[in-house]
């Protein structure tokens, strides 16, 4: 019978090394075990299961890698192929990296950075959502599930007391395998401590993620890299999970070779011209990316992959094919920061964000951040839907007015096109809209602003132009 203390001794005892450029040490007979992601009927990740345990071992390594023969365990490859296991982890606890988020009967904080693409806040709305209706029982339950399955701990639940609602987990790692049979990260429970190669103790927390495919930028933390379809994915431990189960990263290097095949270099100069970011690009012209993303059909998670490929191209893919009900705040978040190019912005306005319920919010946030690609986002946004969104009352759009007049004044040139597009497109629905939006201009002229001046001359020309007043009385 194992005595209280005697437990206590056993985890005072378990420890992870971090070996310089090499494995993990593992000591205190630390159970190791596979875990692998279950989904529900949409298939959204929902909980974990265990499925298989390795023999208790007193110590053992644990490949860093991710090159050993004989996953997850260290066979000394990384000596061979001279891997660099520097680690570049900040020394910042969670709390002092962790944004906030409040609702009537939880706080959320979240360190995005830790994120290794699980998944499981993308259900029912997404956990941010389910925090803020947290007065709600089922809202509340599902948030809890979700951030209790979060392996990386990014997510942290609060009580309104301020105690932190963490899952009793037995200390423990698990090797994790997501729904397509990708392997990922070593998932550490329990508040095992974990000491750095030079001797540093890490901050103990009860749900760590490891890198063990040997690319993360967080090391020796994970942050979703092995995902990464432009360097090949996962960490598969044997030759019977590596051939199978991975349709959508299949298809994330086929896309890519796909576009590839319809690359057009001639054509940088002149996209360069106009002013979109040529870096990894292809060329590739529109129409291609739409037939691509026909060929593929409608895949949210594979849009997730497709979208870290980082290639303009690709990420219009992405939000072609991705499904605007899956799309959650944070996705929306994480995305438009990584926008760098008029093009992309726009496109991924008109094919994604404008079909979410999330878009008038995100209008709202969007508009007073100060990034130039976040803040076009924004106004591209408002264009988009006063073009496509027939559902939406004059209402709507005669309180985004007073954003676009605050907006007009932005001198920066694809923040100030924006601004002009959105008020031409809202002029350009109704007659009513049209008077509202003239209304607009003329006092945005008024304004001691060249950007302004250029906004209002440019809108005015076309909404009092004879085509728009023939087309509105139609």
């Amino acid at each position: 019978m194992t005595t209280k203390k005697s437990a206590h001794t056993r985890v005072t005892m378990m420890r992870i090394k971090v070996c310089k450029d090499g494995p993990y040490l593992v000591s205190g007979a630390i159970p190791l075990a596979d875990w692998v992601v279950r989904t529900d009927a949409q298939n959204c990740p929902r909980r974990w299961r265990e499925t298989r345990g390795y023999p208790v071992q007193e110590t053992y390594a644990l490949c860093r890698c991710g090159r050993s023969g004989n996953r997850p365990f260290c066979d000394g490859t990384h000596t061979r192929i001279g891997f660099d296991g520097a680690e570049t982890a900040g020394a910042e606890v969670y709390l002092d990296q962790a944004e906030a988020a409040t609702g009537p009967e939880l706080d959320l904080t979240d360190v995005h950075p830790l994120c290794v693409h699980a998944g499981f806040c993308d259900r029912a709305g997404g956990t941010w959502s389910l925090v803020e209706r947290s007065d709600d029982p089922r809202a509340r339950r599902i948030a809890l599930e979700e951030v209790h399955c979060c392996p990386s701990g990014r997510l942290a639940a609060w009580d309104k007391q301020g105690q932190r609602l963490e899952p009793e987990l037995q200390p423990s790692i698990g090797v994790v395998t997501d729904q397509h049979g990708v392997g990922g990260p070593l998932w550490v429970r329990g508040g095992i401590p974990i000491e750095s190669a030079d001797g540093h103790p890490y901050e103990v927390r009860n749900r760590v993620t490891l890198c063990r495919c040997g690319k993360s930028a967080n090391k020796p933390f994970c942050d979703g890299r092995h995902l990464d379809g432009a360097e090949g994915v996962g960490c598969a431990d044997s030759a019977a999970v590596r051939g199978q189960g991975r349709p959508s990263l299949t298809q994330v290097q086929e896309i890519l070779q796909e576009l590839r095949s319809k690359a057009r270099p001639g054509q940088l100069e002149g996209m360069a011209r106009y002013g979109m970011t040529t870096e990894g690009r292809l060329g590739v012209a529109v129409p291609d990316l739409r037939r691509v993303a026909k060929a593929v059909g409608k895949d949210h998670r594979l849009a997730l992959q497709l979208w870290k490929a980082g290639m303009p191209e690709a990420r219009i893919v992405a939000a072609m094919i991705d499904d605007p009900l899956q799309l959650t705040e944070y996705q929306m978040e994480d995305w438009v920061k990584d926008i760098n190019s008029w093009d992309v912005c726009d496109q991924v306005c008109a094919n994604l964000f404008e079909k979410s319920p999330l878009a008038w919010k995100k209008i709202g946030d969007w508009s007073g951040r100060e990034e130039e690609f976040v803040k076009r986002t924004a106004f591209a946004l408002i264009a988009c839907l006063a073009w496509h969104d027939r559902q939406a009352t004059d209402e709507q759009f005669t309180q985004v007015l007073p954003v676009i007049e605050r907006g007009a004044t932005d001198e920066r040139n694809y923040v100030r096109k924006a601004v002009n597009w959105a008020l031409r497109n809202i002029g350009k629905r109704n007659p009513r809209l049209n008077r509202a939006a003239i209304q607009t201009a003329k006092r945005i002229a008024q304004m001691d602003s060249r950007a302004a001046r250029w906004v209002a001359s440019n809108a005015l020309k076309e909404l009092q132009s004879e085509a728009v007043r023939q087309r509105l009385k139609k």
